[in-house]
């Protein structure tokens, strides 16, 4: 059985999906496997951003060279939010996000972090930022931060 949506076919006989571009799911939705893209990025310092409209989760390719600022890039509605992180590599040289944006501003950004804001990172260690983004009010948003070390 195809299941059409607007004439289109979305899921065909083999239990597939196709054509999807966006869905707006209200009610409850049952998940039993799902494989996300991790997309990568040669950017090791600077402004490095998270596209949440096409990947949540980015990883640089190889250390960190510097600080950097962090830009989560999403469209979204109020009270929506949406969940991205980023894998920072660090050498012997530990670097740290010194910034946070939305939509590339701080503006409206107001960022909680788990025991504070970092002043460092962890070297040796893949330093993993994970940020829940709210959006509060229209072009306002909370933003939930934490770091986490995985050293090995």
């Amino acid at each position: 059985m195809a299941i059409q949506v607007s004439g289109t076919t979305v899921v065909d006989n083999s239990r597939n999906l196709t054509n999807i571009v966006g869905a707006d799911i209200t009610g409850r939705l049952a998940i039993h496997d799902v494989s996300e893209g991790t997309y990568t990025t040669a950017d090791r310092s600077g402004t490095i951003g998270i596209n949440n409209n096409t990947h949540a989760i980015l990883r640089a390719t190889s250390s960190m060279n510097g600080n950097f600022v962090l830009n989560v890039v999403t469209d979204m509605d109020v009270n929506d939010s949406c969940t991205c992180a980023f894998i920072a590599p660090m050498s012997s040289t530990a670097y740290y996000c010194t910034s946070l944006q939305v939509n590339g501003t701080t503006s409206g950004v107001s960022t909680r972090w788990i025991g504070g804001a970092p002043t460092e990172g962890t070297a040796n260690a893949d330093n993993v930022y994970t940020f829940t983004v709210i959006e509060t009010s229209t072009n306002n948003y909370l933003v939930l931060a934490t770091l986490s070390a995985f050293e090995a």
